[in-house]
């Protein structure tokens, strides 16, 4: 403000004001000599850490706002792996998968929810669900699924596994999205069948015969012995005997 008297002017400087909200609560507004950011929060009674936002507004008139957002570490666990991740007040869940690069597909759940406000410290997780398909006895069924491996996949679709049934891809391999997994029944029986057994010709000399001369003492007869095959089925088909 000028003021004018005679050939006198005398210049005072303008009074401003700063006000300070710390994590949305907002301090009593109050005169400052110095615009710093620093001596503002000093004089306020601030105290901002290296990780924190200080947000500054300059007004018309010479006012001051700083709105500081303190930093909240939280830890997010997604895809078998932890990280640490730094948000700040007013983040949320959602806000958190996304600095830590996490994606969610359609059927993940997230816990805790994805609005909840983010606190120093907290456990984010992400547990990821999967749309497959299951062939067994004949039938094909689509079924969705908890993150983890094709044996718990079964188990969620209600499906068991005979102790010599397999499965492709195998009962350990991670589940992954539109994954196709089918059974093979396997089964085993033995086959019993006879075969025949020919008879062998025994050739005797025998003096009281004339030269060139052939009897039969016996009759040969053709014996028959049992054979039992051991049989692998796959799905009622035999695969190996």
């Amino acid at each position: 403000v000028v003021f004018a008297a005679g050939s006198v002017v005398t210049v005072m400087a303008s009074t401003r004001y700063a006000s300070v909200t710390l994590d949305g609560k907002a301090e009593p507004v109050m005169e400052i000599n110095s615009a710093d950011t620093s001596a503002i929060l000093k004089q306020a009674g601030v105290s901002a850490g290296a990780e924190d936002v200080v947000l500054r507004t300059d007004e018309e008139g010479g006012n001051i706002d700083l709105t500081v957002k303190t930093a909240k570490r939280v830890f997010v666990s997604a895809d078998g792996s932890r990280q640490s991740v730094l948000t700040h007040y007013g983040d949320t869940a959602a806000d958190a998968l996304k600095k830590a690069g996490v994606t969610l597909g359609a059927n993940d759940a997230v816990a805790p929810s994805l609005t909840a406000k983010v606190e120093s410290g907290m456990e984010i997780s992400v547990r990821r669900r999967y749309s497959v398909s299951i062939t067994a006895d004949g039938k094909t069924k689509d079924a969705l699924v908890w993150e983890g491996t094709v044996s718990d996949a079964l188990s969620q679709a209600g499906i068991t596994l005979g102790t010599q049934d397999t499965t492709d891809p195998d009962v350990g391999a991670a589940v992954t999205e539109s994954m196709k997994i089918k059974i093979a029944r396997v089964t085993y029986k033995d086959v019993t069948s006879t075969q025949p057994i020919a008879f062998t010709t025994t050739t005797r000399r025998d003096s009281s015969l004339d030269a060139g001369t052939k009897t039969v003492t016996t009759q040969g007869q053709a014996g028959v012995k049992t054979v039992v095959t051991h049989q692998k089925l796959c799905d009622g088909k035999v695969v190996q005997s």
